[in-house]
């Protein structure tokens, strides 16, 4: 087996790991978010903009992780293209 290959495989196996915990963070921040969504709309005491603020918190991480794997998963590709066995670099 070539150098490059057992890179490469390393390198599909981190990132398929990488990808699974990315997907278990966004599944846990959309939880949040909904489980916050429903928190807020019982909770009488807190004014509108405070809902609001709290509502664009929770989204906002959920965007930033999902931006986050996209990263990731885009970061991987390129370094397994790269030791993509039979290519000369």
């Amino acid at each position: 087996m070539d150098r490059k290959e057992i890179v490469k495989q390393v390198v599909d196996l981190q990132g398929a790991a990488c990808s699974i915990m990315m997907a278990g963070v966004v599944t846990f921040w959309k939880q949040t978010e909904k489980a916050l969504d429903l928190f807020l709309g019982h909770v009488e005491g807190l004014p509108g903009e405070g809902k609001a603020v709290m509502k664009e918190w929770a989204g906002s991480n959920t965007k930033v992780c999902m931006g986050l794997k996209s990263a990731l998963d885009q970061g991987f590709n390129r370094l397994g293209n790269y030791f993509e066995p039979g290519k000369k670099s």
